[in-house]
């Protein structure tokens, strides 16, 4: 089950590295609430398939996504999503280019969610590490 859900994860963080900004937007858009929903799975379901399914998926889309969105952080329209998906995914070398972002950041907004990501990665070392 795991593998259909990360098929389509290739193209759209090729469409968030790309040129065309709505298909930025919109591949940051679907890759939060991809992220969102397989940590959610991981807190709720431990020790089900399930869980293992989501913790499998989590990592691919450690090595697929995260280059991704570091690259994006000082996108004005991605910032805010990127620095979503860093914190959920728990990757302790994201917390330099987050602080570094949230350093030059002047929108509310955003910085609240550049803080809120380095909260996360302070309070533990991944959703794909645990349990």
């Amino acid at each position: 089950m795991a593998p259909s859900r990360t098929r389509g994860t290739a193209p759209l963080v090729n469409d968030l590295l790309g040129d065309d900004a709505a298909d930025r937007d919109y591949a940051a858009r679907e890759l939060r609430r991809m992220v969102r929903v397989e940590v959610k799975i991981l807190a709720k379901e431990t020790g089900t398939l399930r869980a293992q399914e989501a913790r499998v998926v989590l990592q691919e889309l450690d090595g697929l996504l995260a280059p991704a969105c570091v690259a994006r952080l000082s996108t004005p329209r991605l910032t805010v999503p990127c620095a979503d998906i860093l914190g959920l995914l728990g990757l302790p070398s994201a917390q330099g280019p987050l602080e570094a972002q949230r350093s030059v950041e002047t929108r509310r907004r955003a910085t609240r969610h550049l803080e809120r990501a380095l909260d996360r990665l302070g309070q533990d070392s991944g959703p794909q590490n645990g349990g």
